[in-house]
Protein backbone atom coordinates (compact mmCIF):
# COMPACT_ATOMS: atom_id res chain seq x y z
CA UNK A 1 0.00 0.00 0.00
CA UNK A 2 1.67 3.61 -1.01
CA UNK A 3 -1.01 6.55 0.47
CA UNK A 4 -0.64 10.15 -0.84
CA UNK A 5 -2.77 13.22 -0.25
CA UNK A 6 -4.30 15.63 -3.18
CA UNK A 7 -3.36 18.85 -1.31
CA UNK A 8 -5.40 20.56 -4.04
CA UNK A 9 -8.75 19.12 -2.38
CA UNK A 10 -7.74 18.15 0.84
CA UNK A 11 -10.24 20.69 3.37
CA UNK A 12 -7.95 19.87 6.28
CA UNK A 13 -10.54 18.55 8.78
CA UNK A 14 -8.21 16.23 10.37
CA UNK A 15 -10.81 13.19 10.22
CA UNK A 16 -7.29 10.95 8.98
CA UNK A 17 -5.29 12.31 11.55
CA UNK A 18 -8.20 11.29 13.79
CA UNK A 19 -8.20 7.99 12.42
CA UNK A 20 -4.66 7.12 11.66
CA UNK A 21 -2.40 9.48 13.03
CA UNK A 22 0.96 7.14 12.26
CA UNK A 23 0.14 8.05 8.53
CA UNK A 24 -1.31 11.50 8.41
CA UNK A 25 -0.52 14.73 9.94
CA UNK A 26 -2.70 17.55 9.53
CA UNK A 27 -1.73 21.55 9.30
CA UNK A 28 -3.73 23.50 7.16
CA UNK A 29 -3.81 20.54 4.95
CA UNK A 30 -3.05 16.73 5.38
CA UNK A 31 0.38 15.67 4.74
CA UNK A 32 1.47 11.84 4.82
CA UNK A 33 4.43 11.08 7.40
CA UNK A 34 4.15 7.58 6.41
CA UNK A 35 3.40 6.91 2.55
CA UNK A 36 3.82 3.09 3.06
CA UNK A 37 2.62 1.85 6.17
CA UNK A 38 2.85 -1.31 7.70
CA UNK A 39 0.30 -3.91 7.10
CA UNK A 40 -0.94 -3.73 10.50
CA UNK A 41 -2.49 -0.42 9.87
CA UNK A 42 -3.80 -0.64 6.52
CA UNK A 43 -7.31 -0.83 7.45
CA UNK A 44 -7.08 2.34 9.14
CA UNK A 45 -5.71 3.81 6.68
CA UNK A 46 -8.60 2.56 4.32
CA UNK A 47 -10.85 3.98 7.25
CA UNK A 48 -9.64 7.62 6.98
CA UNK A 49 -9.97 7.71 3.47
CA UNK A 50 -13.21 6.46 3.92
CA UNK A 51 -14.04 8.99 6.41
CA UNK A 52 -12.29 12.17 4.29
CA UNK A 53 -15.03 14.74 3.00
CA UNK A 54 -13.26 15.40 0.11
CA UNK A 55 -11.93 12.20 -0.90
CA UNK A 56 -8.20 13.79 -0.53
CA UNK A 57 -6.84 11.02 -0.06
CA UNK A 58 -5.28 8.31 -2.72
CA UNK A 59 -4.73 4.76 -2.10
CA UNK A 60 -2.42 2.21 -4.14
CA UNK A 61 -1.96 -0.93 -4.05
CA UNK A 62 1.94 -2.32 -3.92
CA UNK A 63 1.73 -3.63 -7.54
CA UNK A 64 0.45 -0.55 -9.34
Amino acid sequence: MFVSVDPAICAGSGCCERVCPEVFSVGEVATVIDPAPHERIHERVREAAHECPTAAILIRSDSD
